[in-house]
C-alpha cells in the first residue's frame, strides 16, 4: 500500500476518498485526527452491533456487542452500555453471565461464569465527556 508523502498528495487522496463515502471505513483512531465537519462530509457512519444482556450479581444490564476477539488463551468482548449502568458494575461482585443474540433471535450465545473460573478482567471508558454511553471491555481467560 502506498501512503501519501506530501500535503498535496494527502489532500488529493482525501478528495478522492470523500467522493466515494459508501466505500470508506474510518477507524476510531483516525476519526479522532479529523475535524467533525470532515467526518460528517463523508456521510453517517454505520455501527453494527448485536444486542446483549450482562448479568452482574443478579442485576441485568442491556448492552450492544460491537467487538469480539478470540485467541488460544482468552476471549475479548467489547460492549456499548449506558454510562449510568457503570454503578451496577462497580458495586457488583462480578460478572455472572452474558447473553448475546441477533435482532432476529435466530442466534443465541450464552456464557456463564462458574465459581471455579478465573474472574474476567473488566475495564471501561466513557465515549465522550459528558457522556451517556460507555465502552465496556471484558476479557475472559480460557
Amino acid at each position: 500500500m502506498k501512503f501519501p508523502t506530501s500535503e498535496s498528495s494527502l489532500k488529493s487522496d482525501w478528495a478522492r476518498v470523500s467522493q466515494n463515502p459508501d466505500n470508506l471505513i474510518l477507524s476510531d483512531s483516525l476519526k479522532v485526527l479529523l475535524d467533525d465537519d470532515q467526518v460528517s462530509s463523508v456521510g453517517a457512519s454505520v455501527q453494527i452491533s448485536l444486542p446483549a444482556k450482562l448479568l452482574f450479581s443478579n442485576k441485568e444490564i442491556d448492552a450492544n456487542l460491537y467487538s469480539y476477539a478470540c485467541s488460544a488463551d482468552e476471549i475479548r468482548y467489547s460492549f456499548k452500555i449506558k454510562a449510568q449502568d457503570l454503578g451496577i458494575i462497580l458495586s457488583s461482585e462480578g460478572l455472572t453471565s452474558l447473553f448475546i443474540t441477533d435482532n432476529l433471535n435466530s442466534f443465541n450465545y450464552r456464557v456463564d461464569m462458574l465459581p471455579a473460573d478465573e474472574k474476567p478482567e473488566i475495564s471501561f471508558d466513557l465515549v465522550n465527556s459528558p457522556s451517556t454511553d460507555a465502552n465496556l471491555n471484558i476479557k475472559i481467560f480460557k
